[in-house]
Order: C-alpha cells, then sequence, then structure tokens
C-alpha cells in the first residue's frame, strides 16, 4: 500500500534539505505525496522555513489560485485572501512552525503534519475555501524544520463554514493538538485591505518600501501612503510594531 512515509523515504534518502529547481523526477513522487492529502483539486509547493522564501510551486496553482507559478507568494495570497481571514493567516503559519519544532525526535518532526482553513476570492464575486496541510520533508544538521511541503486543496464543494483553528498532528493514535490563534488584542487589523496586507507581510520579511514597490509593481510612494494609512487605521505606533504584532506567536490546547 502506497503511504507518504515510504514516498518521502525515496524523496530523501541521503540528506536532510531539499535542493532547488527539482531534480528530475521528484515532481512527480511530491505530487503524489500531495495527491494522498488533497480531498480535492490541488497544488503544492515547497517552503524554505529558514530562509522564508517559496522553492517550488506546482503549475496546478493556476487551476486554483488562477495564477502562475512565477507570481505566487505569500504577497499574493494576502491580497485575495478573504478580510477576516487574512488578519489571521500568519498566526496559524507561525502556530503550525511552532509545533513542528516543538517535536522532541526527528522522526516525531518527520511524520508530523498540520491543517488549517482559509477563504480566497474566486474570480467570480465569490470565495472560495481552502484546505492548507504542511509536513516537514526536509531538517537541517541541527534537526531543525528546514523545508515544508505545503498543500492547498479546494474545499469549497464541502460546505464547510470558516473555521480559524489550525489542527497539528503528530503520532499515529495521538490526540491532535489545536491552536486557536486569533487577531492579536485591539483588532489591530480591523478595516485593512488587501494590498495593506501585503505590505505588511513584506514588512515582516524586512523588506523596504522601495522593495516593496518594486515587489508589487507600485510606486514608493504609493506603499508610504499605505504605511502612513496602516498607523491611522491601527493606531500602531510603527509598521515594524504591527507587522510583530499581527504574528505573534499562538497557544495551544490539547482537543
Amino acid at each position: 500500500m502506497l503511504n507518504v512515509l515510504d514516498l518521502l523515504s525515496e524523496l530523501l534518502p541521503h540528506r536532510r534539505v531539499c535542493e532547488a529547481p527539482l531534480p528530475a523526477g521528484q515532481e512527480d513522487l511530491y505530487w503524489a505525496v500531495a495527491a494522498l492529502l488533497s480531498p480535492g483539486n490541488a497544488y503544492f509547493f515547497l517552503l524554505d522555513v529558514q530562509d522564508a522564501a517559496l522553492r517550488y510551486v506546482h503549475p496546478a496553482v493556476r487551476n486554483v489560485l488562477g495564477c502562475a507559478p512565477e507570481d505566487f507568494s505569500p504577497a499574493y495570497l494576502a491580497e485575495i485572501m478573504h478580510p477576516e481571514d487574512a488578519p489571521a493567516y500568519a498566526l496559524r503559519e507561525r502556530a503550525a512552525l511552532d509545533f513542528f519544532q516543538e517535536r522532541p525526535s526527528e522522526l516525531e518532526r518527520r511524520i508530523g503534519k498540520t491543517a488549517f482553513t482559509f477563504r480566497v476570492q474566486d474570480g467570480g464575486g465569490g470565495w472560495r475555501h481552502i484546505l492548507q496541510q504542511s509536513l516537514p520533508i526536509g531538517l537541517d544538521a541541527e534537526c531543525r524544520v528546514q523545508t515544508l511541503l505545503g498543500v492547498h486543496t479546494d474545499i469549497t464543494y464541502l460546505g464547510l463554514p470558516a473555521d480559524g483553528r489550525v489542527f497539528c498532528f503528530g503520532q499515529p493514535g495521538d490526540p491532535p493538538r489545536v491552536a486557536a490563534p486569533g487577531v492579536p488584542p485591539g483588532d489591530l487589523t480591523a478595516d485593512i485591505s488587501g494590498r495593506e496586507r501585503a505590505i505588511v507581510l513584506l514588512l515582516a520579511e524586512g523588506l523596504s518600501s522601495k522593495q516593496i514597490a518594486d515587489r508589487l509593481g507600485i510606486s514608493k510612494s504609493t506603499v508610504d501612503t499605505h504605511r502612513r494609512n496602516l498607523l491611522r487605521k491601527t493606531g500602531a505606533k510603527n509598521t515594524l510594531e504591527l507587522a510583530v504584532r499581527m504574528t505573534r506567536p499562538p497557544d495551544f490546547t490539547h482537543k
């Protein structure tokens, strides 16, 4: 019987960190893993956690989000994400990563998996419900998670309500850990637009206004205007404070 661990042992037989671009034949193996995890139309991506950089995005992203692989980024996702989901997305990502890093052994880190949902615009005035699943596929020399395999699946057809929880699965038979990261106190992200959320995410990555302008294809003065508006709307002292508070690690509970 085909299982994820067998496939991953083929993908990473003697090394801890994924290579980029994908070596010949590995795309099909990763796609097989993604297909096993996906209850619907899906694509996968490889994320270098320590560099916060996307290493690969499968072309099937066109079928789910309608964008080219080279156009997919956290900033793009923030722009098309539902305004109720976008503020906590970074918190959910942090919760998932914290779960992996807290696992006590290399094996437990390799077999862990996390899942949460969010909504994105569908281009027709509605919203698609996306399931995000992540599992580690590369560890560094100190056994820290280096590379994550992420799978985004369109589960709109299930008709599920919005759910802000992150479900974290460890050893088979163990109860899942559930994180419920919410918007930081004071509702900092109230009335923030998709473009402004994208700018906050890029600021959190350490980019300057000029770099953000180049990344988003807008002028530096437009970025500066957005930054001023962010401070006015949220009451934060500066955009660094806003970015830090939006990515505050959540607490875990057991279910």
